[in-house]
């Protein structure tokens, strides 16, 4: 599923724990942070580091081509490459 490009990066970090059916209390415990946080950053009242966009991503078990929709929509540069596969 690719994310929405321009949607802001909470609300593709909501709806990426909705469809793999995750409460923001599971999220955070094993993400290591407060619900609080992950709330503030889904509603965008918090803007999430590259690092916390990563343990959110591992936790969600988010592909790398929409990891680097989330980077982006957080104004960070893409971490993963992509390849053509004409060349393989």
């Amino acid at each position: 599923m690719t994310t929405t490009h321009g949607e802001p990066v909470g609300m593709q970090l909501r709806r990426w724990r909705e469809r793999r059916r995750r409460s923001q209390l599971d999220v955070s415990l094993a993400a290591e942070l407060s619900t609080r946080h992950l709330s503030c950053l889904e509603t965008g009242r918090a803007n999430p580091s590259r690092d916390m966009i990563r343990r959110l991503c591992d936790e969600l078990d988010v592909p790398l081509r929409d990891r680097n929709v989330l980077y982006l929509a957080a104004g960070f540069a893409p971490a993963h490459p992509e390849r053509p596969l004409a060349g393989l």
